[in-house]
């Protein structure tokens, strides 16, 4: 499901990008923030039920006082199924299109007055999360039990027409930072959700501490995925492995065995290209994906600082 406030991210109404001035040689287009200025922080409060074997998740989402905008967009990863899906007032929920992502949006807007002006503007959300305030209400029960999820939030942003498409083309030239892909856009984080895969640890740059991504860097960030009492790492199939928030692959396409945390037990090493694992500036965790050889999922996220931001 696409909300309405979602799609001048994905490019799907360009008429909605940006206030073009003039179309000629000199045309200025004014620009709207991308809907990122928000930080959010997801709150899980999780509980079982042995009689019916589900947890309950209630999530509450906190905007900080330095956010830019009013935050009128939600999503969660997730395992499949969900049911008893809540949603705070004035907002809307559904699911994204070819993922386990569940998206709750502010979508009842403020009421304009009946002589005002069709500006093509979407109205603002009548029951935003803005700065500094909290807003509960978000939630679901799940089979599966608790594990790191990514979570996606979008801020408001008015966005006024184009009246024509020489003007929106011309917009999407001189506004990249908005256009593109919902998940590439959104700020994001990391709380609990439903997962289905068994954690593993894994070390980022095995032997660094703490684990510095240059941004800039053109080359590989190796990861270790460790053996442990519980779990045997050299049973990871290396092919199915992704890395980060762009689902980076190993860049050479193999894995080697080493001994990394010195306990005496062969741990997998992989690694991968720095830019396509898709690190942003300020993110604290990465977390790595795959499935064993028998088919079992697996998830494992390590501790990272980023530099070379500017």
């Amino acid at each position: 499901m696409i909300r309405p406030t979602h799609r001048f991210i994905l490019g799907m109404t360009l008429g909605f990008f940006c206030a073009v001035m003039s179309v000629n040689a000199s045309a200025q287009v004014v620009c709207p923030d991308p809907p990122n200025r928000v930080s959010v922080t997801v709150d899980a409060d999780v509980t079982f039920d042995p009689a019916t074997q589900l947890y309950t998740y209630r999530y509450t989402a906190r905007s900080d006082p330095g956010s830019r905008q009013d935050v009128d967009g939600f999503a969660l990863d997730f395992a499949p199924p969900l049911s008893d899906i809540l949603k705070p007032q004035g907002w809307s929920v559904g699911f994204f299109k070819d993922r386990n992502t569940i998206d709750w949006g502010a979508t009842e807007s403020v009421e304009e007055p009946p002589d005002a002006p069709d500006t093509g503007n979407i109205p603002p959300p009548k029951f935003p999360i803005k700065p500094g305030e909290a807003m509960s209400g978000f939630g679901f029960k799940s089979p599966h039990p608790p594990g790191p999820v990514n979570f996606y939030v979008t801020g408001y942003t008015p966005l006024p027409s184009a009246p024509s498409e020489e003007e929106a083309e011309l917009l999407l030239e001189e506004c990249p930072q908005i256009a593109g892909d919902f998940f590439a856009l959104a700020a994001r984080g990391v709380t609990e959700g439903p997962v289905s895969f068994v954690r593993v640890e894994i070390d980022i740059k095995p032997g660094s501490a703490p684990n510095v991504i240059n941004l800039r860097a053109k080359g590989v960030i190796p990861v270790a995925i460790l053996t442990t009492p519980t779990f045997d790492a050299t049973t990871v199939d290396a092919f199915s492995v992704w890395f980060g928030p762009g689902e980076a692959r190993e860049i050479h396409q193999t894995s080697h065995h080493e001994d990394v945390d010195g306990d005496g037990d062969q741990d997998l090493v992989l690694h991968f290209d720095t830019q396509k694992a898709g690190i942003r500036c300020g993110d604290t965790t990465a977390s790595l994906t795959g499935k064993t050889s028998s088919g079992q999922n697996i998830q494992g996220t390590d501790a990272i600082v980023t530099v070379g931001c500017k």
